[in-house]
């Protein structure tokens, strides 16, 4: 409400600031609502949403820390079992994970490695 009434520019960026700050989730829900209007704002302001819109792109989600820990679980696993039929299946769990989402695997490739040391042909193929 003090965002739409206010007249002075820096008044309303340092409003919209203090919104991202203290509550993203209504500074998004604000900037969708008002996304038609955003070309008429100042530009102090423009830049304080093209800052939020910056942090939200690159902030992790949730589903990114499951994925996460989903590949440092998988690699827990290929390290402790000595089934190597177990193991082939984490292989091609944690292929299936770089395929789709390769970023994820970049914190957990000097642990495929070790596991990769296996004295089996196959764990090493796959």
């Amino acid at each position: 409400r003090a965002l739409a009434s206010e007249q002075d520019a820096s008044a309303r960026r340092n409003a919209f600031l203090m919104l991202c700050l203290c509550g993203q989730e209504r500074a998004v829900a604000y900037l969708f609502s008002n996304a038609e209007r955003v070309t008429e704002w100042p530009d102090l302001l423009q830049m304080a949403a093209v800052d939020l819109i910056r942090k939200v792109c690159r902030s992790p989600n949730r589903a990114d820390k499951g994925r996460r820990a989903a590949a440092n679980t998988y690699c827990q696993l290929l390290s402790s079992q000595s089934d190597n039929n177990v193991r082939l299946i984490l292989l091609d769990r944690l292929n299936e994970l770089r395929t789709a989402h390769r970023d994820v695997m970049v914190d957990v490739v000097m642990d495929v490695l070790r596991a990769l040391s296996s004295p089996n042909l196959d764990v090493k193929r796959k």
